[in-house]
């Protein structure tokens, strides 16, 4: 039986994979492997929702967390022909479809699927499916980009739905020290998010946050505002959040609805991620 690896466990093979070549057969690459008794550690959960300051005793965000694991250990699999540290994350889909106890395990049914391109960028998806006394409870959809050149130019992504009624602003003063915080709780310690050195090896300016937790805590932040858990949270990451820096979360009113949220540095505008909650 499988057993989930943790993401200090794949960091080794994850750098290893920089000498893959980058390539996907005329069929594309279709990955599947399950996880079965996987269980959530309370003090882990209790850990993370003290530094969210997150009154819900299961927020859904956390599935991400297991989640990931089950997406990385695909990316280091031999027949994953992908560099993990050039691929670039485009977007998270968290869904939850029953009751979730975190007290009980959980079975991971996790896939990878590369379609086919002769030429330019690839776009790797990944979904696990989360499991519990025989009933799918919840599943995740991730998204990412792996450049490639290209002959012919490449199509612009379609725009996000910026254009709501904004009900709820706030600012956001993050420390260089967060990427260091959010690794500890969550258990990613890619070091583009801990040390600024290996982040301006890998092309960004310093080291940046975890998009995971930008968006955990615009969800965090919208279920106080609405007295209300979500069940579906869908983000689509646009740049890095550099450390330091300060932020500005927006979110939509809902009034019954979907709520759309956005945020943007506070300095120069960029847009970080976008996304909606229901």
């Amino acid at each position: 039986m499988n057993q989930l690896p943790t993401l200090s466990q794949l960091i080794i093979p994850s750098a290893l994979s920089l000498l893959k070549p980058v390539k996907v057969q005329q069929g594309g690459i279709h990955l599947e492997r399950v996880y079965e008794d996987v269980l959530i550690d309370a003090a882990d959960v209790a850990q993370y929702r003290a530094f969210l300051e997150w009154d819900n005793p299961q927020p859904l965000c956390y599935l991400y967390l297991l989640a990931q694991r089950a997406q990385v250990a695909l990316m280091v699999d031999k027949q994953f022909t992908m560099k993990v540290p050039g691929m670039v994350h485009m977007g998270n889909k968290l869904v939850q479809l029953g009751s979730i106890n975190f007290a009980e395990p959980f079975t991971l049914h996790s896939r990878a699927e590369v379609p086919y391109k002769a030429e330019g960028s690839l776009l790797p998806q990944f979904v696990v499916d989360m499991v519990q006394h025989g009933q799918k409870v919840a599943y995740c959809e991730s998204q990412y980009l792996v450049k490639r050149k290209s002959k012919t130019k490449r199509k612009p992504p379609e725009p996000l739905n910026l254009d709501f009624a904004v009900a709820h602003t706030e600012e956001w003063d993050i420390p260089s020290n967060y990427g260091r915080k959010y690794a500890r709780v969550s258990g990613d310690i890619n070091p583009i998010h801990t040390i600024p050195l290996f982040a301006k090896m890998m092309g960004f300016k310093t080291s940046i946050l975890h998009g995971w937790y930008s968006a955990s805590r615009a969800v965090k932040r919208a279920e106080e505002l609405h007295a209300t858990t979500y069940q579906h949270i869908e983000v689509t990451f646009k740049a890095p959040v550099y450390l330091p820096s300060k932020q500005i979360l927006s979110l939509g009113a809902g009034n019954g609805g979907a709520v759309p949220f956005m945020l943007k540095d506070a300095k120069t505008d960029q847009l970080a991620l976008a996304g909606e909650l229901s």
